[in-house]
């Protein structure tokens, strides 16, 4: 449920800014309060949002990492001026702390060098958010007809069956979206099988 709610301000966030092309406090204010309510801390509502992912990162306990705080901290880093460039770059070893510790697998699959810079982890972490938009985006398309929809399924089963993609979208409700998408192909898939019999029999 908060993360459900930080993504709808997020694209409140978004789609105002894009009107707008200022940056909105308040917004970061209350995603930054979601933000403490998914990590399970007490509100405190004089933190900014750089400051909540610092606390946050404080109060990291690896023996019990919070997932939705790291992949919804790659969905706040990927979202563009949620942060500033200096925010970056200030928090940069608190946030890539707080997903490599609530993600260490998603981040071991786009990094393979220990030694890599915060700078560069956090890069890598917006990678995931990003490939995963793309890989995604023919679930957004527009089809013309079942055949067409067919034609795309292999594109589609390789966007959704992609590891990084699932490890990342999973506490977002993602596994039951494979399972209705997947559905939905089969019945297209017998529905034309079962017409292309009953063309056959008339035919004969």
């Amino acid at each position: 449920m908060v993360c459900t709610t930080i993504y709808v301000r997020l694209n409140r966030y978004s789609m105002t800014c894009a009107q707008s092309r200022s940056p909105l406090p308040e917004a970061r204010r209350a995603i930054g309060h979601s933000l403490q309510s998914l990590a399970q801390l007490p509100l405190d509502e004089s933190l900014s949002l750089p400051d909540t992912f610092e606390v946050i990162a404080r109060h990291l306990r690896p023996d019990h990492p919070n997932r939705e705080v790291g992949v919804v901290s790659i969905r706040l880093i990927s979202c563009p001026d949620i942060l500033s460039m200096s925010e970056l770059r200030d928090g940069q070893r608190y946030i890539a702390r707080l997903i490599e510790v609530c993600c260490p697998d998603l981040i071991k699959k786009v990094l393979t060098d220990k030694n890599t810079q915060n700078h560069e982890k956090l890069f890598a972490a917006q990678s995931v958010h990003q490939d995963a938009t793309e890989r995604l985006r023919n679930l957004t398309e527009a089809f013309n007809s079942f055949d067409d929809l067919r034609g795309r399924r292999q594109i589609i089963m390789r966007a959704l069956n992609h590891g990084p993609t699932k490890s990342y979208l999973t506490p977002f409700g993602f596994t039951s979206l494979q399972l209705s998408v997947t559905s939905l192909l089969q019945r297209i898939d017998d529905l034309a099988q079962s017409q292309g019999q009953e063309l056959q029999g008339g035919m004969q």
